[in-house]
């Protein structure tokens, strides 16, 4: 198998994107200032079977770069195992002719294509890739009759405080573009107050949203804004929560309860039915209150993989 470097439009014709945006040539392309290269590749033998695209400064390379997860793409709908070796070997000889020493692939979640990623786990083990970080990864597939249905995937606290916030004073409302910024400073409160990092400034989030059209939403109570969550489109049938979180001074109403059950609802309105909710860990070390909450609320859980390995530079 031989890796080909490719330009943008030549990448973007030949890759199938399952996984979505985090994936997309166009994704890479706008984040290509935070590092000093990108890099477009196709694995190829009698045709064409992955795609892979790295992010270098130095001699490090990265998938993703400025994403959540990344790692290969596939091409066809089934990529055997043998294949996926052969790519690793191929991807090792490419990065040692370039000069690269170090490669880490943070991975999508299990659910994305758990054959696939199965698959690509296993060849990245016996490559001697070393498992940098198991994280937890929450998501929900929302049922078709979602007032029917819905209630039931709920456990019993969350059935509860649900019932309580349904009997507040809340608002539910999608932002235009010109009250996005109000989705954010709920959010900064919250990873203020709990001394969490929030790792994308207004702009960021701001300039990433008007290129690839992000939902906020907002939750009023007695005309102050008390949670927020800001969505990113994956695919046509995939969002991720990016952020998400409340004022904790109004904590005790459970406006995330009431947020998560109206966000929910309009997903399914808009025919979109598997919701990314996002890792719940921190370098692999679980926030067991944010778990409980997500697993209340009736979302299941998969593990996301994070690899690297040393590569040897070829003279």
């Amino acid at each position: 198998m031989e890796v080909v470097a490719v330009d943008k439009s030549l990448y973007t014709q030949h890759v199938h994107q399952r996984a979505g945006l985090f994936h997309t040539a166009d994704f890479a392309a706008f984040n290509a200032a935070k590092v000093e290269a990108v890099h477009y590749l196709l694995f190829k033998d009698s045709r064409f079977r992955l795609g892979l695209i790295l992010g270098t400064s130095g001699t490090e390379a990265r998938s993703p770069f400025s994403a959540p997860f990344g790692g290969f793409s596939p091409i066809q709908e089934e990529v055997k195992a043998a294949v996926v070796n052969d790519a690793l070997h191929a991807l090792e000889r490419w990065l040692g002719k370039q000069g690269y020493r170090r490669v880490t692939l943070i991975l999508p979640a299990l659910y994305y294509d758990g054959r696939f990623l199965t698959r690509m786990i296993n060849g990245l083990f016996v490559f001697g890739y070393r498992n940098e970080q198991i994280d937890i990864n929450h998501h929900i597939e929302l049922p078709i009759n979602f007032d029917r249905d819905y209630p039931e995937m709920l456990q019993k606290n969350a059935r509860k405080n649900l019932k309580n916030a349904l009997k507040q004073e809340f608002l539910w409302k999608k932002l235009s573009p010109n009250e996005a910024k109000r989705a954010y400073e709920v959010i900064a409160v919250n990873r203020s107050v709990r001394q969490k990092p929030l790792r994308m400034s207004w702009e960021q989030v701001l300039e990433t949203s008007e290129r690839f059209s992000a939902d906020f939403f907002v939750v009023e109570y007695q005309e102050t804004d008390v949670a927020a969550a800001i969505v990113f489109p994956i695919s046509q049938q995939v969002v991720q929560v990016i952020y998400w979180g409340d004022n904790p001074s109004f904590s005790e109403l459970r406006p995330m309860n009431f947020l998560t059950y109206k966000l929910f609802q309009y997903y399914v309105s808009q025919s979109i039915y598997l919701i990314d909710i996002g890792t719940s860990t921190e370098n692999s070390v679980p926030n067991y209150g944010l778990c409980e909450f997500k697993e209340s609320i009736g979302c299941s859980v998969s593990l996301k993989y994070t690899f690297s390995k040393e590569v040897n530079v070829c003279s």
